[in-house]
């Protein structure tokens, strides 16, 4: 009887195998047998290979060409081309729910697959990710308290300071995110002892969400387990379980109005709580879920363009100092002073014939530096139209840090930074395409899909109902858009052709399952990393580019070789 059990399984699995390599509707398209024979194909790299299988897919390609079956059920596509279309031709285009099927948060509109319900519930959130002069100041207000915490470090002592930028930059985007989005956010870069696995459990939940989605069955019964037993797991995810519970409590106090007052008709709870949704979708343990996503992808994702784009500018001084540059020449055009830090730059950066090349001079006729309570013969430095006198800045230096007796910092708003900064602008779009995830993207067509690869002049027609994914670091990454792809240029921005680039710089994904927080974010970006160099005077410090680099893919390309990320040293 065992024997024939036995040879009736080996039976029932080699006509599975030969099914799927001669006879399945995608046995015509290339790639290896044994991938199209079994999901394990994938399950080994991403598992037992510790997240590899995106670089895997990458030689595939080398191998086969621009589009290949990575495993019984879907195509991969290699073709910055054919991204736009394939993403934005079908309104109803579906996720694929084995690979999006995240522990904790499977109705998430985030994880929804069917366009039936990923539709209200995307209009939904929407509302909430509006950009208004509230949220505008929000942001300001959270950068703010970040620099305000870097001055005290710059100010503590003689000894210069190591801060971990990555980590910072993650509690900075938790802190935007949350004080946007609820009634109650989270202040990590003032307190950052509040959370001290906060970083850490983001890398953490990344590797469960890998593993639970080649073994959905064993995690989702751990994500059922009661509270006691979650208490026993490891710090990261006590901290998530300790964030759901504070978004349960912030829901619960609003649905029954003790938190529903003027200021906070604009959280994201309030918008779920009165929006068209279905009663079942108004569930708490479901807005749980989704407010649990948004603050994830919000801070994970600006918190690794932050890290990317930082390291670039410490890397490449001169594109440093024109950012240095444009940033003083663009706070003339506010009434308050000019920082310490940002006028030390401009005039003691080196050769001064060159400088002038490099630098543009001040506008405006007279500039003046606040030093706080000083004498009044020192009370304030002019600073005259051209280049500055190392005298002056000497002078400046000798103050004992004036810029940090100042209660207020003023902050460069996002209104000023986006028309007079273009070549921030460059910088940071160079810094999103470089960050972006090694993730791919896939998606479920209700319709045939038609590709005609031009590269190699065939044309394949995907059967309705297949698995097709393409990946945005194909598109960023691609040497045919972006000549010499993994180099930080920001000058590509800015020629003629540069129009022309647009449209392939996608980190936020196109079509109707792009990112909703997309000018969140953006804002978000330009008022830290402008505010930062204007502000705060900084150096690398023990960061390599091996350690700003994706060694893995748990979903995301934020975990890098080395625990840490990038690094610098506060001047």
């Amino acid at each position: 009887m065992t024997v024939i059990v036995a040879l009736s399984i080996v039976g029932s699995l080699t006509a599975l195998a030969l099914y799927r390599v001669f006879f399945h509707p995608l046995s015509q398209f290339p790639g290896p047998r044994l991938a199209a024979i079994t999901g394990w194909y994938e399950t080994y790299f991403d598992c037992l290979c510790g997240g590899t299988f995106s670089k895997h897919v990458d030689d595939l390609h080398g191998q086969y060409g621009n589009i290949v079956r990575i495993n019984p059920w879907e195509l991969h596509i290699r073709d910055p081309n054919f991204f736009d279309h394939f993403y934005t031709s079908d309104s109803k285009l579906g996720k694929d729910p084995w690979y999006y099927n995240f522990p904790g948060i499977p109705r998430s509109t985030f994880a929804t697959s069917p366009t039936r319900l990923h539709r209200p519930r995307r209009a939904a959130i929407s509302r909430a990710f509006a950009i208004s002069p509230s949220t505008s100041k929000q942001i300001e207000s959270c950068v703010e308290r970040l620099i305000k915490r870097l001055r005290i470090k710059e100010g503590a002592g003689l000894e210069r300071k190591a801060v971990r930028f990555s980590n910072m930059f993650w509690m900075l985007a938790s802190d935007v995110v949350t004080s946007c989005m609820m009634p109650r956010g989270t202040t990590y870069t003032t307190f950052p002892e509040q959370a001290p696995h906060y970083p850490l459990m983001f890398k953490y939940l990344a590797k469960v969400a890998l593993w639970s989605r080649h073994f959905p069955r064993v995690f989702n019964m751990l994500s059922t387990a009661p509270h006691c037993v979650a208490n026993m797991a490891a710090q990261p995810v006590q901290e998530a379980l300790r964030i759901q519970d504070d978004i349960k409590d912030q829901i619960k106090l609003i649905s029954e109005s003790q938190m529903n007052s003027k200021d906070n008709a604009s959280s994201l709870p309030h918008h779920l709580l009165d929006s068209k949704l279905s009663t079942t979708d108004k569930c708490t343990s479901r807005l749980v879920e989704e407010i649990t996503m948004i603050i994830g992808a919000g801070t994970e994702a600006v918190g690794a363009a932050l890290s990317i784009t930082v390291y670039h500018l410490l890397t490449h001084p001169i594109a440093l100092a024109k950012i240095k540059a444009e940033l003083l020449e663009a706070a003339q055009h506010l009434q308050w002073p000019v920082s310490i830090s940002a006028l030390e730059q401009h005039g003691s950066s080196g050769d001064a014939d060159s400088d002038t090349k490099l630098l543009p001079s001040l506008a405006g006729s007279d500039s003046h530096i606040s030093t706080g309570n000083h004498s009044a013969s020192m009370a304030t430095t002019t600073i005259s139209k051209g280049s500055v006198e190392d005298t002056q800045v000497c002078q400046l230096k000798n103050l004992q840090n004036p810029c940090r007796e100042l209660a207020q910092i003023d902050v460069l708003p996002y209104s000023l930074l986006r028309s007079q900064c273009a070549y921030l602008a460059a910088c940071i779009k160079e810094g999103l395409r470089l960050s972006k995830e090694s993730n791919r993207m896939p998606r479920i067509s209700s319709v045939p899909i038609t590709y005609h690869n031009s590269a190699e002049q065939t044309t394949h027609v995907v059967p309705a109902g297949t698995v097709v994914s393409m990946s945005l670091r194909d598109v960023h990454l691609h040497p045919s858009v972006f000549p010499a792809p993994n180099t930080f240029n920001p000058e590509r921005w800015l020629g003629k052709d540069s129009s022309a680039l647009e449209n392939y710089l996608v980190p936020f994904g196109k079509g109707t399952r792009s990112c909703p927080g997309r000018a969140l974010a953006i804002e978000e970006i330009f008022v830290t990393i402008g505010n930062l160099f204007y502000h705060i005077d900084m150096e690398l410090w023990d960061t390599s580019e091996e350690d700003m680099t994706a060694a893995h893919d748990f979903f995301s390309g934020s975990e890098t070789g080395r625990e840490g990320g990038l690094t610098v040293l506060l001047k």
